[in-house]
């Protein structure tokens, strides 16, 4: 929590970026939502964290602003989470610079860094 408010300390600070934090759902499984809910979220493909959803909008934490977006199949659970948008991209452009993508406009929205989302309840539907 701590790295997350000094980033929208920092985010705050510079008129470029939107420091409004934005409610966002995360689904996966049973497994790594307990390790997102004790060590924080973590980009697939780094330290040894698998990717599981792809990369089509290139490398980052995939998030839904709609539940049934991103609720994970198996185990019916998602993580309601805050998040940064900060310099927002609907383009996967490695170019331009971005804390993250919200491809063609729609509710998906990546963010390419950990510090950027808050991981704060799961929601378990039955």
């Amino acid at each position: 929590m701590q790295i997350f408010n000094s980033t929208l300390q920092e985010f705050a600070q510079d008129p470029k970026r939107n420091s409004e934090p934005v409610w966002v759902f995360h689904g996966t499984t049973q497994e790594a939502i307990d390790k997102i809910m004790y060590e924080g979220f973590k980009v697939g493909g780094t330290e040894g964290i698998p990717v599981r959803q792809g990369r089509s909008n290139g490398a980052g934490i995939y998030t839904s602003l709609r539940s049934d977006g991103a609720l994970h199949q198996e185990t019916k659970r998602v993580i309601l989470c805050k998040a940064l948008k900060g310099f927002t991209s609907t383009v996967t452009t490695l170019n331009v610079p971005h804390d993250s993508v919200n491809p063609h406009g729609g509710h998906v929205f990546v963010f390419r860094e950990p510090r950027l989302i808050l991981p704060v309840y799961v929601i378990h539907f039955t």
